[in-house]
């Protein structure tokens, strides 16, 4: 057993900004680099690096878990539960279905709300009532 890598259950709030910009721009600054949080599936438990989170997507009472690499991980959790947990940056809700890591981010196209397209090619729409608050946090995250 690695015990060099930490595993943690983050109890945090999506979109609440740490008090300097700074730290905005410094990849999760509550978790190592290679810090891992714990997700119950169907099967059992799996532990994912933080960092390898790319997206996530509600799915009625689950989420679906887009991770690098093109792998998916179906969570018997729903979205909601990710807001309350994951609120270090870069995570950000875009829309009542998702929630990003703008670390993955490649471009934002403008529109009523909006959409981000991420590294894995994927699109995720920014609903017009989240499109202020997206912007505000894209500005903060990126130099």
């Amino acid at each position: 057993m690695n015990t060099n890598t930490p595993i943690i259950e983050m109890d945090v709030t999506l979109n609440e900004h740490p008090p300097s910009i700074n730290s905005l721009r410094q990849p999760y600054p509550h978790a190592l680099p290679n810090q891992k949080v714990a997700l119950p599936t169907l099967e059992g438990i799996v532990f994912i690096k933080i960092k390898d989170i790319i997206r996530l997507e509600a799915d009625h009472s689950y989420t679906l878990l887009y991770l690098a690499g093109g792998k998916k991980l179906l969570v018997s959790k729903p979205l909601k539960e990710f807001e309350r947990k994951l609120k270090c940056p870069p995570f950000y809700r875009t829309h009542q279905s998702h929630i990003v890591n703008l670390q993955w981010a490649v471009k934002y196209i403008k529109g009523k709300g909006g959409y981000l397209i991420l590294e894995d090619g994927s699109t995720v729409d920014v609903s017009a009532r989240r499109k202020t608050g997206f912007i505000k946090a894209l500005n903060n995250y990126f130099y």
